[in-house]
């Protein structure tokens, strides 16, 4: 039901692409996180893509950028969701 396409490094961000439920899932970092933060992150991320897959047979968008913001602290911070005119997720996560 998912898996990883690729995963790129450069530039200082981190990417990975995630194929879910027939829709693809961009992920960028503006920073590149630890390695454990990064695989929470894209399990967290492939959870709740397959939880919404589930809930609608098929995930509802063929393609979504989620750009995650990597900051200093703990926690997860606020984000925001837009569909107008393609799908984008914006999140803040932050590193210990």
């Amino acid at each position: 039901m998912g898996a990883f396409a690729f995963s790129t490094h450069s530039r200082g961000q981190d990417s990975a692409q995630l194929q879910i439920g027939g829709g693809i899932l961009n992920v960028t970092f503006d920073a590149t996180p630890s390695a454990a933060l990064r695989q929470l992150s894209l399990d967290w991320i492939t959870r709740a893509a397959k939880a919404v897959t589930v809930y609608y047979t098929q995930f509802p968008v063929k393609h979504v950028d989620i750009a995650i913001h990597v900051g200093e602290g703990s926690g997860v911070g606020a984000g925001r969701a837009s569909g107008d005119p393609l799908a984008d997720v914006r999140k803040a996560i932050m590193k210990p």
